[in-house]
């Protein structure tokens, strides 16, 4: 489903179904803090590329082949289309189902479409089953949450997701309701967003080293002559930073000193021969220095380390 850019900027207002895997750390192309970048302006919206650009094309295509083949085996009476519906107390929370499906016992069920490459096919299971990618199935839930509170007089317990795999396999899955699941992504949701996002606390702590590196680019494109306010994890980190220095340095120097003493040793000759095997102190027009490479091989061979 595409978006306007009216649409994009609201989006920037709160948590969206494609955002909740990422921020529940299990989407492997976005995470909590990419996130949070995009809500605190660190980060432009995505606005799609090639590959979304052929997922919308397709889309009416694929809802139609499941309407026309699943329709009547699965129930449905309707298939419509729908706006973006957003929890009834915090607005901030919102879906935007491809599909709704009115079925034939009167329940309310919902239609997602995805059209999968080459590359992503090993992350889908056996049709029929819900072993779909688990950023996905957090999707999934989520648009079953939201669409619940927006028709509380309608019983929402499955949601499924036509796939069209490779373009030319055409799978469907079912995801039935799960409370649990629910309780703990509204749970996430609502920590990151009061607790980082409203307080511009990034969620660096489980972020991905790309991750935060991204972030850091950014916060240096975009920094100010302002000073931000420090935080019980922040002073951890730069206590941890101090004592690492310190024990880098320390190690650095002992490093040297032992390099010196080993040199010294040698003095003219070739090298040393011992349990630890053979050091040589290689030396050339300009420059003279211990063979550490053959050292450490010689006491991996040995059993010394």
């Amino acid at each position: 489903m595409s978006f306007t850019q009216e649409q994009l900027e609201k989006r920037r207002g709160g948590i969206g179904a494609s955002e909740i895997g990422a921020i529940a750390g299990l989407n492997p192309y976005s995470s909590a803090l990419d996130v949070y970048m995009e809500k605190v302006g660190l980060k432009e919206s995505f606005e799609g590329n090639e590959r979304t650009e052929w997922g919308n094309t397709l889309e009416p295509v694929i809802a139609q082949k499941f309407f026309d083949r699943w329709g009547k085996a699965a129930g449905v009476k309707d298939m419509i289309e729908v706006e973006t519906l957003y929890h009834p107390e915090s607005d901030f929370f919102f879906a935007t189902p491809d599909r709704l499906l009115m079925m034939e016992d009167g329940s309310l069920c919902g239609l997602e479409i995805k059209n999968v490459g080459q590359g992503a096919k090993k992350f889908w299971g056996q049709q029929g089953s819900d072993n779909i990618p688990e950023w996905y199935l957090t999707q999934v839930v989520w648009q079953m949450w939201i669409t619940s509170l927006n028709y509380p007089e309608m019983a929402v317990n499955k949601w499924f997701v036509a796939a069209l795999v490779t373009g030319n396999e055409f799978r469907v899955y079912e995801v039935e309701w799960n409370d649990d699941l629910i309780d703990k992504l509204s749970d996430l949701a609502m920590a990151f967003w009061k607790e980082n996002v409203e307080k511009r606390l990034p969620p660096t702590e489980t972020a991905p080293p790309e991750a935060l590196k991204r972030y850091v680019s950014s916060v240096f494109q975009y920094h100010d002559e302002d000073f931000a306010d420090t935080s019980d994890a922040f002073e951890g980190w730069i206590e941890a930073l101090v004592a690492l220095k310190g024990e880098r340095e320390e190690i650095s120097r002992q490093i040297g000193e032992i390099e010196a003493t080993i040199k010294g040793y040698i003095g003219e000759n070739l090298g040393v021969r011992g349990n630890f095997g053979t050091v040589t102190w290689k030396r050339s027009k300009d420059r003279a220095a211990v063979d550490y490479k053959s050292l450490i091989e010689s006491a991996l061979s040995s059993g010394k380390i």
